[in-house]
């Protein structure tokens, strides 16, 4: 897999890194990839086979699907690989398929717009209509499977001081294209103190928690995500550990 160098996604993130909400700094950032593996990827995807070729039924089932089946441990490595790339002072070689879970396109619509797009608008009031397009453009949501980074908290290295932490995989198998989506945020004093930090220091990779009460949102602006990843991302179906999505 290589970094796809897109000038519309970095448009986007030029919105999107360090920006200062008074009582919490927000971090997110987009970045594509392209699925065609390379050295490294075959390197993995072969140590990956070899775990699960000799594994029994109960280790090969997962969230991903059955590990049995090559076409698994192959979207395994593809994730593997993403986060190895995109964090690339850690190594997530050991990462096991239950640190990954498929989810709907309206939960993730729902997470990345509470936590990341409607706060943002206060700033840039256009944010969310652009960011869903250029997405929509650049990888076809409709015709995409997301996948969530949701590691043991005993194992993530990320957790330090942050108050959430969103991070989604949409990948369009037909276009051959990976898009990885990371947001967190830290409070506004913790963000003054890591100043020094990277940005891959200032991003967790767990599962998306509560907001807090002034992250909340009404009833009405809840109902508005949900139409809105209805009309961008469209509906997921999972039948039989195989995901389908409705236009």
């Amino acid at each position: 897999m290589r970094y796809i160098d897109s000038p519309e996604l970095e448009g986007l993130n030029q919105h999107l890194s360090a920006v200062d909400l008074g009582n919490r700094v927000v971090n997110a950032r987009l970045e594509a990839y392209t699925c065609r593996p390379y050295k490294e990827d075959k390197r993995l995807l072969t140590e990956i086979n070899g775990q699960f070729e000799s594994s029994n039924g109960a280790i090969c089932n997962s969230p991903l699907g059955s590990m049995r089946l090559p076409s698994t441990r192959k979207l395994l490595s593809q994730l593997i690989s993403t986060l190895n790339q995109s964090f690339v002072d850690y190594d997530f070689s050991a990462a096991k398929p239950d640190d990954f879970q498929r989810v709907s396109s309206d939960d993730a619509a729902l997470a990345i717009n509470m936590h990341c797009l409607g706060p943002l608008e206060k700033l840039h009031p256009d944010l969310k209509e652009r960011f869903w397009h250029t997405l929509d453009d650049f990888i076809d949501l409709n015709a995409s499977d997301i996948f969530q980074y949701v590691p043991n908290l005993d194992s993530d290295v990320f957790t330090l001081g942050k108050l959430f932490s969103i991070n989604f995989f949409i990948i369009n198998r037909k276009k051959r294209r990976l898009v990885f989506f990371a947001c967190a945020a830290v409070s506004g004093m913790h963000a003054i103190n890591s100043m020094h930090r990277p940005m891959e220091t200032m991003m967790d990779l767990q599962d998306v928690s509560e907001p807090d009460d002034d992250e909340c949102v009404s009833s009405e602006e809840d109902l508005g995500c949900r139409n809105i990843a209805s009309s961008w991302l469209g509906s997921v179906t999972v039948v039989d550990g195989e995901s389908s999505a409705a236009v």
